[in-house]
């Protein structure tokens, strides 16, 4: 009965956040939203509003030493979730050739952990869920912007902003507050959480806006678009929680680490395709579909994880 009740709790989380992307999806769909407006929102998110939720959880949990430990393993287990993923990309998609590589490669190794990852840790686990996956979403930043800009480049890696990017400078500020026990005034904390309550519905926006301007039918040469979409929401995730499990990760841990590993494709992949000459059709396709799949498949995930 318990694990009914839990997959219950995660598919109750995974509805709330399906039904606001079939809002963002009518909104774009009937021109009320515009892309001009889903860019503006964008931009909301990634400069104001990811930055906050972090530095606001940080703000809501008590240093201990089991906590800082817990912030150690979560870095750990991001980084070997991301070198699983580049690994099976890089060997799986090797005797691919033309703009289709990149994005393929990407797309396998890189979770839309921000926008997903973040409001599903807080609906199920609260501000601890959010400060820990926090730190995968910072590890993701830094990774996608030196090692997954250089799938498209060749040979360019921007450091600069994979240092520099919201989400990075969020966890370094929300680190400082967080060591030094730092208590801040209460209209300050009263603001943050209000701008923090932003993130599930306006990223939630974005992806049905994502899907209103997708195309959904099958085409010819789906099957490699459909293989990356099998390599990121299912051998990665079940790789990670069988090597999670090995180390010896349980209940909230585990779960907070498998929260990000099982989300679909990263939005920085139709990004990077449309600037940098990867396959901007596919990078749009991809996206979105794998958001639709990963409805199904992130309660399957995470209540396996619970078992």
């Amino acid at each position: 009965m318990e694990i009914l009740a839990y997959a219950g709790s995660v598919v109750n989380q995974v509805v709330i956040m399906l039904l606001l992307i079939i809002t963002g999806y009518i909104l774009c769909r009937t021109g009320l939203v515009k892309e001009t407006g889903v860019d503006q929102i964008v931009n909301i998110l990634f400069y104001a509003v990811t930055p906050v939720v972090i530095i606001d959880s940080f703000c809501q949990v008590t240093f201990t030493l089991d906590m800082a430990k817990s912030l150690g393993i979560m870095a750990l287990c991001a980084f070997g979730a991301h070198a699983a993923g580049l690994l099976l990309g890089w060997i799986w998609f090797r005797k691919w050739g033309g703009n289709a590589r990149s994005v393929l490669r990407t797309s396998t190794a890189f979770s839309n952990c921000g926008f997903m990852s973040l409001p599903l840790a807080d609906g199920l686990l609260g501000a601890e869920g959010v400060f820990l996956v926090s730190v995968y979403v910072a590890v993701h930043n830094l990774l996608i912007w030196t090692v997954g800009l250089r799938l498209f480049t060749g040979g360019k890696m921007s450091v600069k902003k994979a240092v520099l990017n919201p989400g990075v400078i969020g966890l370094l500020i929300g680190l400082f507050i967080f060591f030094l026990g730092i208590p801040l005034p209460g209209a300050l904390t009263g603001a943050l959480t209000h701008v923090s309550n932003l993130n599930t519905p306006l990223a939630m926006v974005v992806i049905g806006s994502y899907l209103a301007a997708a195309s959904l039918r099958p085409e010819k040469g789906d099957g490699k678009m459909w293989t990356a979409i099998g390599l990121r929401l299912a051998a990665i995730p079940l790789i990670c929680l069988g090597a999670f499990k090995l180390c010896g990760l349980t209940g909230d841990m585990l779960l907070c680490c498998m929260i990000p590993v099982s989300a679909p494709v990263a939005a920085n992949v139709v990004m990077f395709a449309a600037k940098f000459g990867g396959d901007a059709r596919l990078a749009s396709r991809i996206v979105p579909l794998s958001t639709v799949v990963s409805i199904l498949t992130i309660p399957l995930l995470l209540t396996l994880s619970h078992l």
